[in-house]
């Protein structure tokens, strides 16, 4: 097994078919984790594996609540919603946001923060907490149009803010 995040490195992008089989399956382990009232709150490409078979497992349960609401960062900046950064109550539908920036990244090869900062010149590593938190504030989501239309309205809907 190898995380998401290496197993699209390997391959620089995923075809958009491979995309979609891996992302219905996340989908179907999400669905089921939301179904015994827990969110992850930590969904990302680091703790998605991908097995030899090519199925994908979530882990890293590490950061999961079986609260209804919860408040504060929790797992990786490049996966979290606004209402997470922002420090707003949120819900299990961030971990939905947090699909769609793997989606994103499993058909691009990087994630939509990524994008946001190589097209405006953010050293995004460089910045302090403030300032990542600015940047992730203000990133467009742009969705460019190598997706299909299927997988723009889907990252549409789980990326919209």
């Amino acid at each position: 097994m190898k995380p998401l995040r290496r197993f699209v490195k390997t391959h620089k992008v995923l075809q958009t078919s491979v995309a979609r089989i891996l992302t219905i399956q996340i989908v179907s382990a999400i669905h089921y984790i939301h179904s015994k009232e827990i969110f992850l709150r930590d969904v990302s490409s680091e703790n998605i594996f991908i097995t030899s078979e090519g199925k994908a497992k979530i882990s890293c349960f590490k950061h999961s609540t079986n609260d209804k609401t919860s408040q504060g960062l929790h797992g990786h900046f490049f996966y979290q919603a606004l209402e997470v950064i922002s420090g707003e109550v949120y819900d299990s539908t961030a971990d939905w946001f947090s699909l769609g920036v793997c989606l994103y990244e499993m058909v691009m090869g990087h994630t939509p923060l990524e994008n946001h900062c190589w097209r405006h010149n953010i050293e995004f590593r460089s910045l302090d907490s403030y300032g990542k938190i600015v940047v992730l504030l203000n990133c467009t989501y742009y969705i460019p149009q190598v997706f299909p239309e299927d997988l723009k309205q889907a990252l549409e809907g789980l990326l919209s803010k």
